[in-house]
């Protein structure tokens, strides 16, 4: 039906809805920066008139910004704000609005949820070092002894991070180490002796040792390390007056991080930095594989999910708490039920991982984005000066038909005279 015709009458019922909108979310790693990322929201107002909106963004429970927005008529706000760390987790922003349209006041977003780090510990049993292993989220851990006949270079390739706990450890391949009270040969720094009792005179200013606090820390013996060259990639983690306590290097292809004493001879396992430092320890030896990935869907596109050949099916937990069980074929699976905005979690085998659907169309938020009857009225026409008109087709067929079996019965008589 042509809206334009001068055929079509409009009658109007409700007046303009009131929409404010998130139109975009998202999250970016900054560039040649493995410890800042940067925020990026997108605020658009759909009314009449100025508002004031309070609006707000979480990862993971941790609220990254409060701020409130004055947005002009029809007009927008873009954020795009820094913030120490690595992204990584679940993301939410919000806007606190009372407008026509709530599925549109926040916005989802999951951000480097790819697979496991794979670790692999080499130890002959440390209860506090594994149980903080085994604690850290998104860490597969394998724990064994090592082997002196064992291809080092093999294992570095397939684990995203090997710790050496207290075991002699060889001359270390690419890849990335984390070593605890051990120190392999061919590093820019090496073992001297022992200090003991060591008093820590405060951290360096690196990334890793963001909010650690080591004010109550107490070490009984540590090593005592030497310098033997200064390269680029060398920082000074802690350190005491006789000797270097951490140290983290990446150099050509090695990355890893000393720490120069037994956990079991200090009390830094029973402080809260204990966990803080492994972790983001954990985050900085994390291969950077495809680099930073943000898993957005759009609701109610189909979402395809890879996983290893061999699994057969997983289990699929909606925003709701509804659970649907998908089939795995060739190793990946569709999933189209992305109807509601939130974050979706999967299961697949003992591995959970999740990913986020959101609303956040500039099109679909324009709730007053309708034809109205003024657009097209200058442009219709009668239909006697050629404009299109709505013309029912129905009776001349009818007539037509007519004719014919008319014209056929007038054959037929005029064939039986005839005879």
């Amino acid at each position: 039906m042509d809206p334009g015709s001068p055929q079509v009458v409009f009658r109007v019922v409700g007046g303009p809805a009131r929409n404010v909108a998130i139109t975009r979310f998202d999250f970016r790693q900054e560039l040649a920066s493995d410890d800042r990322f940067q925020v990026l929201m997108t605020v658009r107002n759909y009314t009449d008139a100025p508002v004031v909106v309070p609006a707000s963004v979480s990862l993971d429970g941790r609220v990254l910004f409060r701020r409130s927005l004055e947005l002009a008529a029809r007009g927008e706000q873009t954020l795009v704000l820094p913030f120490p760390g690595r992204a990584r987790g679940q993301a939410v922003a919000r806007i606190d609005v009372d407008d026509d349209l709530a599925a549109d006041n926040q916005a989802f977003a999951a951000v480097n949820v790819g697979d496991p780090l794979r670790v692999l510990l080499f130890t002959r049993g440390n209860f506090y070092l594994e149980s903080v292993l085994e604690a850290l989220p998104g860490l597969d851990l394998v724990k064994r002894e090592w082997s002196s006949g064992e291809d080092i270079a093999r294992v570095a390739s397939s684990h995203d991070v090997v710790v050496f706990d207290g075991i002699a450890a060889p001359r270390l391949p690419p890849g990335s180490f984390l070593l605890v009270n051990t120190l392999p040969p061919g590093l820019p720094f090496s073992d001297v002796g022992q200090v003991a009792q060591p008093a820590i005179l405060g951290p360096g200013p690196s990334a890793l040792m963001r909010d650690v606090d080591l004010t109550a820390v107490r070490i009984d013996q540590a090593r005592r390390v030497v310098i033997n060259e200064r390269v680029p990639g060398l920082q000074r983690l802690f350190w005491s007056k006789d000797s270097d306590l951490a140290l983290a290097l990446l150099d050509e292809g090695l990355k890893l991080i000393y720490l120069g004493f037994d956990l079991t001879q200090s009390n830094f396992p029973l402080q809260v930095a204990f966990p803080l430092f492994f972790s983001q320890s954990l985050e900085w030896l994390r291969p950077r594989g495809e680099g930073f990935v943000s898993t957005h869907v759009a609701a109610g596109s189909t979402h395809s999910i890879r996983v290893r050949p061999s699994e057969t099916q997983m289990i699929m937990r909606m925003p709701s708490g509804a659970a649907e069980t998908l089939e795995v074929k060739g190793g990946s699976a569709l999933f189209d039920s992305t109807f509601d905005a939130g974050i979706y979690r999967y299961t697949v085998g003992e591995v959970e991982r999740y990913f986020a659907v959101t609303l956040t169309d500039a099109r679909e938020s324009d709730v007053n984005g309708r034809w109205t009857p003024g657009e097209r009225k200058g442009a219709a026409q009668p239909a006697s000066n050629g404009a299109q008109a709505l013309v029912s087709l129905w009776p001349h067929l009818l007539a037509l038909a007519l004719m014919l079996l008319a014209l056929e019965w007038c054959v037929w008589v005029g064939s039986r005279n005839s005879a």
